[in-house]
């Protein structure tokens, strides 16, 4: 094998374990963030207003899965971008500004009845949120670094309609489960999914290690 072929071999048991801590990361954080969110957006109802207390509790919610997910994915980081600081705080302010971006584009959609704007998936609003943000960190340690941004974006979008796909195709398992059962399911396999892309992309980033010269 080729010294070139060599440095492009991904490297899947650091992909799996990723992919298991981003899986483990999104489902714990969903579940933190849904009652963080609850509580704040009660406490602060009748301060801001309905609205105000809807984005205060989305902001939180994303928040929360960010730190989560940020936290689990930093106990895989590889060594060779170990120098990576801050990724989980990085983490939670690309999914706090993420998801409320998303639910900005979502209500403006609505009010101007836009069906492209409607129709514009929240976690890929988060994915590129969360890519430029830990992009900003990423590009100091690894060369092309520009494919974070992309992988996030894709990974993201992908999570939930292939979760959904699968749980179709499982039928009457699926339905023994319950509704919590199955909400638990798709959500540890939309991050499973998102892990599955981005870690492929972090694996092989980072067999190129250096600043990115052209910042992406």
């Amino acid at each position: 094998m080729s010294s070139a072929q060599s440095r492009l071999a991904v490297p899947w048991r650091f992909v799996l374990k990723w992919a298991a801590a981003t899986a483990l990361g999104f489902t714990t954080g969903q579940i933190l963030g849904s009652l963080i969110g609850s509580m704040a957006g009660g406490l602060v109802l009748s301060v801001v207003g309905q609205v105000g207390a809807t984005v205060i509790a989305i902001a939180l919610v994303g928040a929360s899965v960010g730190i989560t997910l940020g936290l689990a994915q930093r106990l895989t980081v590889p060594d060779e971008i170990s120098s990576i600081k801050y990724w989980a705080l990085s983490s939670a302010l690309g999914w706090a500004v993420g998801l409320t971006l998303a639910q900005l584009i979502s209500w403006i959609g609505e009010v101007a009845q836009s069906d492209v704007l409607i129709g514009v998936p929240p976690l890929l609003v988060v994915g590129i949120a969360v890519g430029i943000v830990q992009w900003l960190a990423v590009r100091r340690a690894v060369q092309r670094s520009s494919l974070w941004i992309v992988s996030n974006a894709i990974g993201w979008m992908a999570g939930l309609p292939v979760a959904a796909i699968l749980l179709q195709v499982t039928g009457s398992l699926a339905a023994s489960l319950g509704d919590s059962g199955v909400y638990l399911i798709a959500e540890l396999l939309s991050g499973a999914v998102a892990g599955l892309v981005t870690g492929v992309t972090l694996g092989l980033l980072q067999q190129n290690p250096g600043p990115d010269p052209g910042g992406g």
